[in-house]
């Protein structure tokens, strides 16, 4: 007996195509109304859209940065001149208002509110193109190399070919001049504060504290093709000594102790101080020579960038249950080899690690390293 296939017939096989064409009107509905409505209304519609596309954790900030925002008062000027459609981007404020919406990139919650700067649109600069990587506490050391230098790496090229857009940095600072430099970008190009341009690309913003993974890679192997070539071989021990907040109670001991060991192993001992912080030159090149880098919890690590993919990383954190572990991502995403010790208490002024621990570690990394022969 033969049993009969579903949907098989002609009333049951029209009956499925009635189906799937009310499924596709149904999907496809949401899009053609946005050809009838306002600019504003279809901008809001886009939104939904954005959502399919992007990454499922980031969709619902996507949506709540760009709620619409009512500029019609941020937009007139202080001189009660009629209102004109500027594209402004703000670097302190950290987001680009558009034809009356406010664009934040996904970042810390701070850049969240919907307040909108009033601004005088004729005493601001206006550019032609402009491309923006300014972000919220830009000012941080941290977050600048971690979060903000990213940002631009997978656009290089792109940027290189265009030497006429203007990069939107939160500061002019040495250091922002540097690593730019070290990138292509001449600090001719560089502006910062409020500004206007006719075109502002924004690319994505990163997550508070947090290392994108693509940009901050990318961004790492332009810094370490930066480094001069360097003739010796010989790498380095690094040590970061810390000279404020979360400093070693037995900072002396310990760099007598991995001095020793050093040489031991036939590295170069080599001592970073953040006062005064060494010119970034020296930076680059004792870091990329690193073997092996040991240190506090702290900025400094974000010097990791210059570091080869095999170089060990041994940092000393503190404040459980609450520890900060943004090196740790940041090690494991470059292909970095990372340990670390727990401080024995305090944080925030010292971190307790006794001398005779962190070199017994130190002393068994090396050891591993040698047997591989990658020393």
């Amino acid at each position: 007996m033969r049993v009969p296939f579903p949907f098989v017939g002609k009333r049951s096989f029209l009956a499925l195509i009635a189906v799937l064409i009310f499924l596709f009107v149904a999907l496809l509905l949401p899009a053609l109304e946005q050809t009838t409505g306002t600019f504003s209304d279809v901008y809001h519609n886009i939104i939904w859209d954005i959502r399919g596309l992007v990454n499922e954790d980031l969709s619902p900030e996507v949506g709540r940065h760009l709620d619409r925002v009512d500029l019609r008062d941020e937009t007139t000027s202080w001189n009660k001149r009629p209102r004109q459609r500027q594209t402004v981007a703000a670097s302190m404020t950290c987001h680009v208002t558009s034809f009356g919406y406010k664009i934040v990139p996904y970042h810390c919650r701070s850049a969240l509110n919907n307040k909108v700067t009033n601004y005088n649109t004729e005493l601001l600069p206006l550019y032609t193109e402009l491309f923006s990587i300014s972000q919220c506490w830009g000012g941080s050391f941290f977050h600048k190399t971690i979060e903000i230098f990213p940002k631009i790496s997978p656009y290089l090229e792109f940027l290189k070919r265009k030497p006429h857009i203007k990069v939107q940095v939160y500061n002019k600072d040495d250091y922002t001049n540097f690593i730019m430099e070290s990138l292509g970008i001449v600090r001719d190009r560089l502006i910062s504060g409020v500004v206007r341009a006719h075109v502002i690309y924004l690319p994505r913003g990163t997550s508070c504290g947090t290392s994108n993974i693509q940009e901050t890679q990318l961004l790492s192997h332009y810094l370490r093709l930066s480094v001069p070539k360097q003739e010796d071989g010989i790498r380095n021990l690094v040590l970061i000594r810390r000279s404020r907040s979360r400093s070693f109670t037995q900072q002396a001991k310990i760099s007598e102790k991995l001095q020793v060991v050093a040489e031991e192993y036939g590295l170069k001992f080599y001592l970073f101080k953040d006062n005064p912080v060494p010119e970034m030159d020296e930076v680059r090149r004792e870091f990329n020579k690193a073997a092996i880098v040991v240190a506090p919890h702290g900025a400094g690590l974000s010097n990791l960038l210059f570091c080869r993919p095999d170089t060990v990383v041994l940092e000393v954190i503190c404040n459980p249950p609450h520890t900060n572990m943004c090196y740790t991502r940041l090690a494991h995403l470059l292909g970095l080899r990372y340990y670390a010790l727990m401080s024995r208490g305090g944080c925030e002024a010292h971190i307790n690690i006794p001398a005779e621990e962190l070199e017994q570690l130190v002393r068994f990394l090396l050891k591993e390293l040698k047997s591989r022969q990658e020393l």
